[in-house]
């Protein structure tokens, strides 16, 4: 037991160990009884774990410092000159930067301030102005650092001051008025970095790290810029808005609104304007007088939709048109004869966005969402209600976003490929080699002569050829029939997976680095002719972790894995590892799942990790690019939950709990999803998505099943209608205005 515990504690052998007593254990979170070992190891003064040890099997039941460490209340002064109260950590006489003041704080299972160990705080670090540039795409690990200081009253540094003092205000704002949880709602850790870079004039967001980061170049660690920042957290929890045009827009719009009810919640008042406190005028946006302000090269911020700007820069506007909907919820709040008031005003929208609001919503869709809030929320009191949506409607047609349909919610399903299923996967041989095999009416056959590395292999739209990496890291071909071996195209050491578009024009892979033999951080695409007869020359995408507001993407990831094409080929699905690193070479990171639009180069984030949890294995349904199945892996139980969402409106459905990384993905027309468990292919029946009925065991000793169909395989594409064909305005006098609703939409399958 003394062995194991010092074991569990990465500890020296000769450090001190007291003498095991035998106990019964019973776990915190409830379950069997156990007999076990419990003992001590005395690290240090001030660490000092106390470990239980299975008598039966020699796990750790649990290990924790029992030396009390404690939230401390200090003070310091911001970059507003102001001083502020703020929460810090004490530890063997150091103060940090770490908040576990919120009822959020999981103490049993922290242990501050590190932060890949801290659940449910609010951590502040510190850049120190690297890299040196104006312009950083990565955090430098060897510069980044905790904040400290000797005593809780400082000196502290006034850029971290101001983040925790306002991420407190934040939480408290949310929690009280919401009931809202941190970013995430699931009392998800922040970690806030300061000074970053030199003289650099942004703020962002990295949700997917759970991340935010501030220039140093103006007053940015200040209160509404940081309310903005995590208002963007809570929408990519939310509605999860796609990050370009009209809802990249309605995404800044809320994050400017939740930033000044911040304000006006800690401070008593709000100005309006988002950057307050900035010098520079560039920075500042009005949503009471939007014309106050403008857009350097562009014009005035935009009032009402006569004045939208449509650019083919940033995102398509995202951090121009905003203050269209920002000013309409003024309007609302206070701007409006008779106006509802900024609490109740905050209500509508908060609700609208958890609710009613989907990734791609247009700005009539936040119209919409309001009304259908507010009827929630005054349900019970007719009055009230009528004269809420009557004013909804009121500042939502003074900014010209008048009654409309709501958006389509995603295409029309396309036909699945028509024949039975069939499945490629990977299975052990006698003597525990893997190879790839196949089962196809009722029979099964190998289709490899030599072994495969134990990964998922894609298959073509049409079911007629695989393609894998095999165990020597060499890309390789073969058909689904078996009537002929695999090709491999002898480049052995360096491919580490593979992925092949429906349509079978164009190949991704994540390649091996040749120094450390480790998947890179890039992706390769090889785009070919549909009959095989040219490629153009491979295009390598670096992949970066996105951010909102920064302007670019940050350099956070360490490798990519497992890849997945959308039904027709421009949207290529991937897991990447990311990882934070600071100069003391404690580290944090996760798996999450992204998409890299092959026509742009942008990166998008699609499925971001849960506390505690990492996303991986991205599959997409066969007959819609709109529903993705996944693992949601638990690194400590070493277990996942197979999970199907929804990516237009975030609904979710768990599949199973399985051993290790299910790899699950959908039968040939979304009727059954498949997975593996403990060396055993699973399917699960599908009604609309929604797991039905008890999972079956398929097939024993295999992993990373595909399902194909044999049959020729139609690609998605769009097909536009318009309603009316025409539009007549009748005479009309010289310079005066009329307006006439023209309705698009999308009646194809992309």
């Amino acid at each position: 037991a003394a062995r194991a515990a010092l074991e569990a504690a990465g500890a020296p052998a000769a450090t001190p160990v007291d003498e095991p007593e035998l106990i019964i254990y019973m776990p915190p979170e409830g379950g069997a009884l156990r007999l076990a070992w419990k003992t001590r190891v005395r690290l240090a003064l001030d660490t000092v774990l106390l470990t239980v040890i299975d008598a039966a099997t020699g796990a750790v039941l649990t290990q924790y410092n029992e030396v009390t460490r404690a939230n401390v209340q200090g003070s310091g002064t911001d970059l507003t000159g102001q001083k502020r109260t703020i929460n810090v950590w004490e530890a063997g006489g150091t103060y940090y930067l770490v908040d576990t003041s919120k009822d959020m704080f999981d103490a049993a299972g922290s242990q501050p301030p590190e932060i890949a160990k801290t659940k449910g705080a609010f951590i502040v670090i510190d850049a120190h102005n690297r890299p040196p540039t104006n312009n950083p795409q990565q955090l430098e690990s060897q510069s980044l650092t905790q904040i400290t200081a000797s005593s809780p009253t400082g000196p502290w540094l006034a850029d971290g001051v101001g983040v925790s003092w306002a991420l407190s205000a934040v939480y408290d704002f949310y929690k009280q008025r919401f009931n809202w949880t941190s970013y995430d709602n699931q009392g998800g850790t922040l970690t806030a970095v300061v000074r970053l870079g030199q003289n650099y004039q942004n703020a962002f967001m990295a949700t997917d790290m759970k991340l935010m980061a501030f220039g140093d170049a103006d007053a940015y660690a200040t209160l509404d810029i940081i309310g903005h920042e995590f208002q963007h957290g809570i929408t990519g929890s939310t509605a999860r808005l796609v990050y370009r045009d009209q809802s990249g827009a309605i995404n800044e719009a809320f994050s400017d609104i939740f930033g000044e009810l911040i304000q006006d919640f800690a401070t008593g008042a709000t100005d309006w304007t988002s950057g307050t406190w900035a010098k520079d005028a560039g920075v500042k946006r009005s949503m009471k007088d939007p014309h106050a302000h403008t857009i350097q090269g562009v014009g005035p911020y935009p009032a009402s939709m006569r004045e939208y700007y449509r650019v083919d820069f940033d995102n398509g506007g995202v951090h121009i048109n905003h203050t269209i909907i920002s000013h309409a919820f003024y309007l609302l709040a206070e701007g409006l004869d008779q106006p509802i008031g900024k609490t109740e005003a905050g209500k509508i929208f908060f609700r609208a966005l958890r609710y009613h609001m989907t990734q791609n919503a247009q700005f009539v869709d936040v119209r919409l969402a309001c009304i259908a809030a507010a009827e929630e929320i005054w349900a019970a009191d007719t009055a009230t209600r009528d004269r809420m949506i009557a004013k909804i409607k009121e500042a939502f047609d003074q900014v010209e976003v008048f009654e409309a349909a709501a958006t389509p919610k995603s295409p029309t399903p396309r036909k699945p490929v028509q024949g039975n299923d069939a499945i490629v996967f990977v299975a052990y041989d006698d003597w525990g080699y893997p190879y790839l095999q196949a089962c196809e009416n009722g029979s099964c056959q190998w289709l490899t002569q030599n072994p495969v590395r134990p990964s998922r292999p894609a298959v073509s739209g049409d079911g007629s050829l695989a393609l894998f990496v095999n165990a020597d890291y060499d890309l390789c071909l073969v058909p689904t029939d078996g009537n002929s071996w695999e090709e491999c195209l002898g480049y052995g050491g360096t491919v580490a997976s593979v992925a092949m578009s429906p349509d079978g024009t164009r190949f991704a892979f994540v390649l091996l680095d040749q120094s450390t033999l480790e998947p890179e951080d890039k992706i390769t695409v090889l785009t070919c002719q549909a009959d095989g007869s040219s490629c153009s020359d491979p295009q390598q995408y670096d992949l970066m972790a996105p951010v909102l507001d920064g302007g670019f993407a940050v350099d956070l990831v360490v490798q990519a894995d497992a890849l997945a094409f959308s039904g027709d080929g421009r949207f290529l699905f991937y897991d990447a590892y990311n990882v934070l690193a600071l100069k003391d070479g404690s580290k944090v990171g996760a798996w999450s799942i992204y998409a890299l639009d092959l026509a742009t180069g942008r990166i998008f984030s699609v499925v971001p990790p849960a506390p505690g949890l990492d996303t991986g294995f991205p599959a997409l349904a066969r007959t819609t690019d709109h529903v993705m199945v996944f693992d949601a892996y638990d690194p400590l139980t070493d277990t996942s939950t197979v999970t199907i969402v929804d990516l237009e409106t975030g609904k979710r459905h768990e599949v199973a709990t399985v051993s290790g990384p299910g790899t699950p993905g959908f039968n040939g027309d979304d009727t059954l999803v498949f997975y593996t468990d403990n060396g055993t292919i699973y399917a699960r029946a599908l009604t609309a998505f929604t797991p039905t009925g008890d999972s079956t065991a398929q097939i024993q000793n295999a992993a990373f099943g595909v399902v194909f169909r044999r049959g020729a395989y139609t690609p998605p594409a769009a097909e536009l209608s318009v309603a009316p064909q025409s539009v007549d305005f009748g005479e009309t006098a010289v310079g005066s205005t009329g307006q006439k609703l023209v309705t698009l939409s999308n009646t194809g399958t992309a």
